[in-house]
Protein backbone atom coordinates (compact mmCIF):
# COMPACT_ATOMS: atom_id res chain seq x y z
CA UNK A 1 0.00 0.00 0.00
CA UNK A 2 2.77 2.29 -0.01
CA UNK A 3 3.06 5.17 -1.95
CA UNK A 4 4.82 5.42 -5.12
CA UNK A 5 4.28 8.20 -7.35
CA UNK A 6 0.70 9.13 -6.52
CA UNK A 7 -0.88 5.34 -6.51
CA UNK A 8 -0.48 2.18 -4.26
CA UNK A 9 2.64 -0.46 -4.92
CA UNK A 10 -0.28 -3.21 -5.97
CA UNK A 11 -1.90 -0.81 -8.60
CA UNK A 12 1.34 -0.93 -11.11
CA UNK A 13 0.99 -4.95 -11.09
CA UNK A 14 -2.33 -5.02 -11.66
CA UNK A 15 -1.72 -2.83 -14.60
CA UNK A 16 0.88 -4.83 -15.79
CA UNK A 17 -1.15 -7.84 -15.85
CA UNK A 18 -3.73 -5.95 -17.57
CA UNK A 19 -2.63 -6.88 -21.02
CA UNK A 20 -5.83 -9.19 -21.96
CA UNK A 21 -3.84 -12.50 -22.12
CA UNK A 22 -5.49 -14.03 -18.89
CA UNK A 23 -9.15 -15.75 -19.02
CA UNK A 24 -8.93 -15.28 -15.12
CA UNK A 25 -7.27 -12.63 -12.79
CA UNK A 26 -7.21 -13.21 -9.01
CA UNK A 27 -5.65 -11.58 -6.09
CA UNK A 28 -5.06 -13.32 -3.04
CA UNK A 29 -4.98 -11.05 -0.07
CA UNK A 30 -5.39 -10.41 3.50
CA UNK A 31 -5.65 -7.00 3.52
CA UNK A 32 -8.99 -5.22 2.69
CA UNK A 33 -7.25 -2.20 1.44
CA UNK A 34 -5.56 -4.00 -0.96
CA UNK A 35 -8.97 -6.11 -1.91
CA UNK A 36 -10.64 -2.56 -2.28
CA UNK A 37 -8.10 -1.61 -4.85
CA UNK A 38 -8.52 -4.87 -6.66
CA UNK A 39 -12.50 -4.61 -6.90
CA UNK A 40 -12.36 -0.64 -8.19
CA UNK A 41 -10.22 -2.06 -10.78
CA UNK A 42 -12.35 -5.23 -11.69
CA UNK A 43 -10.00 -7.66 -10.11
CA UNK A 44 -11.61 -10.52 -8.54
CA UNK A 45 -10.39 -10.62 -4.77
CA UNK A 46 -10.31 -13.65 -2.49
CA UNK A 47 -9.94 -12.18 1.15
CA UNK A 48 -8.43 -14.49 3.68
CA UNK A 49 -6.78 -14.50 6.90
CA UNK A 50 -4.20 -17.52 6.88
CA UNK A 51 -0.74 -16.92 8.03
CA UNK A 52 1.29 -18.94 5.47
CA UNK A 53 2.24 -17.90 2.16
CA UNK A 54 1.69 -21.57 0.86
CA UNK A 55 -2.40 -21.26 2.29
CA UNK A 56 -1.90 -18.05 -0.02
CA UNK A 57 -0.89 -20.23 -3.07
CA UNK A 58 -3.18 -22.94 -1.95
CA UNK A 59 -6.52 -20.49 -1.87
CA UNK A 60 -5.27 -19.33 -5.09
CA UNK A 61 -4.55 -22.73 -6.88
CA UNK A 62 -7.84 -23.97 -5.78
CA UNK A 63 -9.34 -20.83 -7.33
CA UNK A 64 -7.45 -21.81 -11.02
CA UNK A 65 -9.05 -25.44 -11.58
CA UNK A 66 -10.06 -25.88 -15.25
CA UNK A 67 -7.05 -22.90 -16.06
CA UNK A 68 -3.96 -24.51 -18.00
CA UNK A 69 -1.55 -22.73 -15.76
CA UNK A 70 -1.49 -19.91 -13.28
CA UNK A 71 0.72 -17.10 -12.78
CA UNK A 72 2.39 -16.23 -9.63
CA UNK A 73 3.08 -12.04 -9.47
CA UNK A 74 3.95 -10.80 -6.05
CA UNK A 75 2.12 -6.98 -5.70
CA UNK A 76 6.21 -5.48 -4.68
CA UNK A 77 7.51 -5.45 -8.46
CA UNK A 78 5.69 -1.74 -9.73
CA UNK A 79 8.37 -1.86 -12.76
CA UNK A 80 6.49 -5.30 -14.40
CA UNK A 81 5.86 -4.45 -18.10
CA UNK A 82 2.67 -5.87 -19.83
CA UNK A 83 5.58 -7.01 -22.46
CA UNK A 84 7.33 -9.07 -20.55
CA UNK A 85 3.64 -10.21 -18.55
CA UNK A 86 2.67 -10.92 -22.32
CA UNK A 87 5.64 -12.66 -23.18
CA UNK A 88 5.99 -14.88 -20.37
CA UNK A 89 2.77 -16.45 -21.51
CA UNK A 90 3.09 -16.59 -24.77
CA UNK A 91 6.02 -19.16 -24.21
CA UNK A 92 4.02 -20.84 -22.10
CA UNK A 93 1.43 -21.38 -24.60
CA UNK A 94 3.70 -22.56 -27.22
CA UNK A 95 4.44 -25.53 -24.41
CA UNK A 96 1.99 -25.02 -21.60
CA UNK A 97 3.45 -28.33 -19.83
CA UNK A 98 6.71 -26.39 -18.17
CA UNK A 99 7.39 -23.91 -15.68
CA UNK A 100 8.31 -20.68 -16.90
CA UNK A 101 9.95 -17.50 -15.04
CA UNK A 102 10.65 -14.03 -16.15
CA UNK A 103 14.41 -13.30 -16.21
CA UNK A 104 17.61 -11.31 -16.76
CA UNK A 105 20.36 -11.63 -18.20
CA UNK A 106 20.31 -15.77 -17.25
CA UNK A 107 18.88 -14.88 -13.67
CA UNK A 108 15.40 -16.50 -12.55
CA UNK A 109 13.20 -14.58 -10.54
CA UNK A 110 9.18 -13.54 -10.13
CA UNK A 111 6.81 -13.53 -11.59
CA UNK A 112 6.65 -17.71 -12.71
CA UNK A 113 3.80 -19.63 -14.32
CA UNK A 114 2.94 -22.99 -13.31
CA UNK A 115 0.86 -25.56 -15.33
CA UNK A 116 -1.70 -27.30 -14.17
CA UNK A 117 0.18 -30.36 -13.47
CA UNK A 118 1.73 -28.34 -10.84
CA UNK A 119 -1.69 -27.32 -9.04
CA UNK A 120 -1.63 -30.74 -7.36
CA UNK A 121 1.85 -30.10 -5.23
CA UNK A 122 1.41 -26.76 -5.31
CA UNK A 123 -1.60 -27.06 -2.83
CA UNK A 124 0.54 -29.46 -0.66
CA UNK A 125 3.51 -27.32 0.14
CA UNK A 126 5.54 -27.31 3.16
CA UNK A 127 4.92 -24.94 6.15
CA UNK A 128 7.88 -22.42 4.77
CA UNK A 129 7.50 -23.31 1.27
CA UNK A 130 6.87 -20.62 -1.67
CA UNK A 131 6.11 -21.83 -5.12
CA UNK A 132 9.94 -22.72 -5.73
CA UNK A 133 9.46 -26.20 -3.79
CA UNK A 134 8.17 -27.72 -6.70
CA UNK A 135 10.65 -26.73 -9.08
CA UNK A 136 12.61 -29.99 -8.57
CA UNK A 137 9.01 -31.94 -9.45
CA UNK A 138 9.46 -30.94 -13.18
CA UNK A 139 12.16 -30.11 -16.07
CA UNK A 140 14.34 -26.72 -14.77
CA UNK A 141 11.93 -23.13 -15.64
CA UNK A 142 11.89 -22.00 -18.73
CA UNK A 143 13.48 -18.68 -18.43
CA UNK A 144 11.69 -15.40 -20.58
CA UNK A 145 14.00 -12.60 -20.91
CA UNK A 146 12.48 -9.52 -19.22
CA UNK A 147 13.15 -6.31 -21.16
CA UNK A 148 14.82 -4.72 -18.63
CA UNK A 149 16.80 -5.90 -14.98
CA UNK A 150 14.73 -3.44 -13.32
CA UNK A 151 11.52 -5.18 -13.99
CA UNK A 152 12.68 -7.77 -11.73
CA UNK A 153 13.42 -5.37 -8.63
CA UNK A 154 11.14 -6.06 -5.94
CA UNK A 155 10.51 -3.86 -2.99
CA UNK A 156 10.71 -5.86 0.17
CA UNK A 157 12.43 -3.54 2.61
CA UNK A 158 12.83 0.31 3.41
CA UNK A 159 15.89 0.30 1.60
CA UNK A 160 14.34 -1.38 -1.72
CA UNK A 161 11.81 1.62 -1.82
CA UNK A 162 14.43 4.00 -1.69
CA UNK A 163 16.42 2.55 -4.28
CA UNK A 164 13.54 2.12 -6.50
CA UNK A 165 12.54 6.27 -5.79
CA UNK A 166 15.60 6.83 -7.13
CA UNK A 167 15.91 4.98 -9.99
CA UNK A 168 12.79 6.59 -10.44
CA UNK A 169 13.69 9.95 -10.07
CA UNK A 170 16.70 9.68 -12.36
CA UNK A 171 14.41 8.40 -15.30
CA UNK A 172 12.07 11.66 -15.37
Amino acid sequence: MVDLGGKPLCAYVLEATDCGCFQKRLVVTRWNEVAEICRKKGVEVLLHEEPLQRDTIRLGVEQMEGMEGCLFCTADQPLLRKESIQALVDAFLADPSRIYRLSFGGQGASPVIFPKAAFAALKKLPPAGGGSAVFSLFAPPVLVEALGKEELMDVDTVEDLTQLRRLLAARY
